[in-house]
């Protein structure tokens, strides 16, 4: 076993040291859970607009910024035949 004198100074350091990587670590697990959350009512609302999105009595095109077709919904491919 090696024993370390170390000086108050050094103690104090050590100590703040590892108050610092404690708050850190809960930090991390708080925005890790924080994400994860988020992540999961995004995926509820993509799920939600989806489902309405597909079952709309309306036909719907979604396109980019260069009017290329990204989606339509069942009722937009009836319309053009498609």
């Amino acid at each position: 076993m090696i024993v370390i004198e170390l000086t108050t100074n050094t103690k104090i350091t050590v100590l703040m040291l590892s108050l610092f990587a404690l708050r850190f670590s809960h930090d991390a697990r708080s925005i890790k859970d924080s994400v994860s959350r988020r992540f999961s009512e995004q995926r509820s609302l993509n799920l939600q607009w989806i489902s309405l999105f597909k079952k709309l009595p309306i036909g719907i095109v979604i396109t980019n910024k260069k009017q290329e077709v990204l989606h339509t919904n069942q009722k937009m491919q009836e319309i053009i035949g498609g």
